[in-house]
């Protein structure tokens, strides 16, 4: 199943200002932005020069688009703001579920990046997302495996 999604990711320094919006077909759901977000965080602190924008657009499947509204199908949004002062950064994330009766965006999340990966990170260590079930299955059908 794909549930769509939107990320507005900026960056905010004394500095410097910038903001790109991408778009990812998979994993949509609070509990695969958790893990994209982990993924995020991770290549940053392994490459201390990237910045969130950079580290979001080379996950898999992240797809440079104009904005949220682009996509007229995608059910989540989320809005994530890295805020850096003083040499500290602090990233935020606002999240946000499309609701069709009556057509809204209602926020669900507002708060640290932390924060949210805490709340919706995957309690279960047997649960993947979507990407990881697709790349077991396509490994396996490399591999003549069945």
């Amino acid at each position: 199943m794909s549930t769509r999604a939107t990320y507005r990711v900026k960056f905010i320094s004394e500095w410097d200002r910038h903001s790109l919006c991408f778009y990812i077909h998979y994993d949509g759901y609070p509990e695969g932005a958790a893990h994209y977000f982990q993924e995020m965080l991770k290549i940053m602190a392994e490459n201390r020069r990237k910045r969130c924008i950079e580290a979001f657009a080379i996950l898999p499947f992240s797809e440079i688009t104009p904005d949220h509204e682009t996509h007229g199908d995608t059910e989540y949004r989320y809005d994530i703001c890295s805020c850096q002062e003083k040499g500290n950064t602090t990233t935020y994330v606002k999240a946000f579920e499309r609701k069709f009766e009556p057509k809204s965006w209602v926020e669900f999340f507002d708060g640290t990046i932390e924060d949210f990966i805490e709340e919706y990170s995957k309690k279960n260590p047997e649960d993947c997302t979507e990407k990881q079930m697709l790349d077991t299955i396509e490994n396996q059908f490399k591999s003549g495996e069945k």
